[in-house]
């Protein structure tokens, strides 16, 4: 299939830290989008349960940012190779894009392989950060909520959820795509 043909699997991760070989993945949202004309196909979402050892090597500040409390993952969160079998099983042949994708497929590369599950998707790596800064190079931010913001789509809500962080990706690639001009004025800080 023709990389242009694949859809855009449009994927954010909420984690216990910034560290892919000592933090672990909270939580995954994704679209699965058209590429070419960035309708939304699909959307999914899973909260992964973390081992005790985890949450004992977890920042306290990204468990705060993400909204993690054991009540809410009790009941609603599956392993983490369930969860990746089943991602896996969605995103089959798709592209992954993400805000930050060096983050985001860095912590899925340590938990395929701690999981020993494999990669269905395209090996095709698409950054909306790195095309956020192309599209406006007067950014100071590419952050995903400093880019929002000044798209005048807001911040992203807190607690950050994994869904509506893909969501937000979403919007500003359809605004990278489809228009012309950054809001004039506006800077990111």
């Amino acid at each position: 299939m023709n990389f242009r043909d694949r859809p855009l699997i449009i994927t954010d991760l909420e984690t216990t830290g910034l560290d892919p070989y000592v933090h672990v993945i909270l939580e995954i949202g994704a679209l699965v989008v058209d590429q070419r004309s960035l309708d939304v196909l699909h959307t999914w979402q899973v909260k992964v349960r973390p081992t005790t050892s985890a949450l004992a090597l977890a920042e306290p500040g990204a468990l705060e940012v993400n909204g993690y409390s054991e009540e809410e993952w009790r009941d609603d969160a599956v392993s983490l190779r369930y969860a990746l079998l089943a991602y896996m099983a969605y995103a089959r042949g798709g592209v992954f894009l993400a805000q930050n994708v060096t983050f985001d497929w860095g912590f899925m590369q340590a938990a395929l392989r701690a999981t020993d599950v494999k990669s269905t998707l395209d090996y095709h790596r698409l950054d909306l950060a790195s095309l956020s800064w192309l599209r406006w190079p007067e950014l100071e931010s590419v952050s995903l909520s400093a880019v929002a913001e000044g798209l005048g789509l807001g911040r992203e809500p807190r607690p950050h959820r994994a869904l509506a962080g893909a969501k937000l990706a979403l919007e500003i690639l359809r605004r990278i795509k489809f228009e012309t001009t950054f809001s004039e004025g506006t800077k990111c800080l």
